[in-house]
């Protein structure tokens, strides 16, 4: 097994809403990993590319040949856990797959609480030096 250090990646495939998704990304952007109703990381947007054939090496192809060559490289992820219930009143209750987090959500977050950075010590990392 090959070392890469702190290189944390992950991928979509592309598709209209994928495609739309990973083009709006950009460097420094947040990150939250949802699964079984809970929001499990969060990561900050360190670069992206899209590369099939690197894509294919790192995680080969799905049965039908596509692979997650929407790449994006994050920060090393932050643990959290958080159920999506108890962020219901700015973010979303269900996800299904790669989810953007609408402009309309984001500003309101920011005009509620100062910043999308807030939002996140306050509500998901439960940073009590921030409130």
């Amino acid at each position: 097994m090959k070392d890469y250090g702190d290189l944390y990646a992950w991928g979509a495939v592309p598709g209209k809403s994928n495609n739309r998704n990973w083009g709006a990304m950009s460097f420094g952007d947040h990150v939250l990993c949802v699964y079984d109703n809970y929001y499990h990381y969060y990561a900050r947007v360190a670069g992206k590319i899209h590369n099939n054939a690197v894509a294919k090496s790192i995680w080969g192809t799905k049965s039908n040949g596509d692979t997650w060559e929407l790449m994006y490289f994050l920060t090393k992820p932050q643990k959290i856990y958080c159920s999506v219930e108890e962020v219901s009143d700015y973010l979303h209750t269900l996800y299904f797959g790669f989810t953007r987090i609408s402009d309309k959500r984001i500003a309101c977050i920011s005009e509620d609480i100062g910043s999308i950075e807030k939002f996140i010590k306050i509500r998901l990392l439960s940073d009590l030096s921030y409130k």
